[in-house]
């Protein structure tokens, strides 16, 4: 069975790059969460089933902050120097910046596309013949103060929450949800609240933390993660033939005509787990540095489910366990 799929819509204060030095007008990346959830999906080998995406409105967003950041830099090294300057025993040099039309934005973007790039990020965009559409949605959705849109005094919009808003309806009309068997918005706050009613029809979370997020993945992954642990393991030749043989002596037919369809159907490595599997055994700590493995086999017209208890101390299948499927 193939992979389910993933995909993570950030929010901007989920990429905004505030470690320390930061920002930095020479490069483009996004922040510690972002680096931290890319080394999670790489070291465990799933960053074909997890698809990262941000919109242009996000991106858009946090172009603009670093200029405006920028340009308070500069306003601000000026007012320094001129403050200091005057001073005895103060000896500034002229200090060489860039030109005043120095537009920081058009500069990064260059930097910003190898970023994306390099990261496997992609971007999602309000299509021409939908903005209008959009707009409608938007100046409606004002009016009856629809999530994200809050209400400000006397119960009135006062276009607060019109960003997200923007990155809100630039993922529903993508259309990129049905791609995908779990959707993850990942915001630091509330201000989506109530917009996952609109998307009922599709597998919506929300979540605020990386330790969550990860959590998530763990868990929708739970079996890609397995078999990357136990890879040594599952690629061994050695494990396959024993079992071929083992299977053969319990149900009297040739190694030979035995068909492993899938050998890593189910993975099981918790003790509890597999002592609920294996309960012929009786003491739980016998379990311990053993791995189950539930696999699909087939001999001439007939297919089985077979659990097999191996003992990664003696690298040796400890039993097998055979049960035809009718």
């Amino acid at each position: 069975m193939d992979s389910e799929k993933t995909l993570i819509l950030f929010d901007t204060n989920k990429i905004r790059n505030v470690l320390k030095g930061s920002p930095r007008y020479d490069s483009f990346e996004f922040g510690r969460e972002f680096n931290e959830l890319k080394t999670f999906l790489e070291k465990n080998k799933i960053t074909d089933c997890v698809t990262l995406v941000i919109t242009e409105m996000t991106l858009s967003e946090l172009l603009n902050q670093k200029k405006k950041s920028y340009e308070q830099d500069i306003s601000d090294l000026n007012s320094i120097v001129l403050r200091l300057r005057n001073l005895d025993n103060v000896s500034i040099p002229e200090l060489a910046l860039p030109e005043e039309n120095f537009d920081c934005i058009t500069y990064l973007k260059p930097k910003v596309i190898t970023f994306l790039e390099e990261s496997n990020v992609q971007i999602i965009k309000i299509e021409n013949e939908k903005k209008a559409l959009v707009f409608d949605v938007l100046v409606q959705k004002v009016i009856d103060i629809i999530p994200p849109f809050k209400a400000g005094q006397r119960d009135s919009c006062n276009g607060q929450g019109f960003k997200d808003a923007v990155i809100w309806e630039t993922f529903k009309q993508s259309d990129i949800a049905k791609d995908y068997s779990t959707i993850i918005l990942f915001t630091g706050d509330s201000d989506f609240a109530g917009c996952e009613q609109e998307v009922e029809e599709i597998n919506f979370k929300t979540i605020k933390s990386t330790e969550f997020l990860i959590q998530e993945l763990r868990s929708i992954y739970h079996r890609e993660l397995l078999k990357e642990k136990y890879k040594k393991v599952i690629r061994n030749q050695y494990l396959v033939d024993n079992l071929k043989q083992l299977i053969a002596s319990e149900i009297d037919s040739n190694p030979k005509d035995i068909d492993i369809v899938n050998l890593t159907e189910k993975i099981i490595d918790n003790p509890i787990d597999l002592k609920n599997q294996f309960t012929s055994i009786e003491d739980e700590e016998y379990f311990e540095n053993m791995v189950g493995f539930i696999s699909k086999i087939k001999v001439n017209d007939s297919e089985y489910s077979v659990a097999s208890l191996f003992d990664l101390g003696s690298n040796e299948i400890d039993t097998i366990q055979i049960e035809e499927v009718q």
